[in-house]
């Protein structure tokens, strides 16, 4: 969770809507806190997917999230697409939503 806080930050203060130093003392001082104010008040529900084939633009960046576990894994991995609940999303989109890679997750 605090990963997704950090890279929130990070976007904020790139794109000049938040200040480093505020970014900063946020953090420092109650990242729960500034998680909630900045991300939201809890990590998303799992979603299921039905369908477990890549779909036909799936791109290198694309990864499959097995929403139970909370892994992640990239094309070339033999449960890429292939656990029973889970959805394609954007490698990005994964680490901001909280999930992490999974071991020999492909490539």
């Amino acid at each position: 969770m605090k990963d997704a806080l950090e890279r929130k930050l990070h976007k904020l203060v790139c794109a000049g809507q938040l200040d480093l130093k505020t970014a900063q003392r946020e953090i420092a001082s109650d990242w729960i806190e500034a998680y909630k104010k900045y991300v939201g008040k809890s990590p998303p529900a799992p979603r299921v997917r039905e369908t477990k084939t890549a779909p036909e633009t799936s791109t290198a960046s694309e990864v499959w999230v097995n929403t139970r576990s909370g892994k992640y894994w990239k094309p070339g991995s033999r449960y890429y697409g292939k656990t029973k609940e889970g959805e394609f999303m954007s490698e990005l989109d994964a680490l901001d939503r909280g999930y992490s890679p999974a071991r020999g997750t492909g490539q």
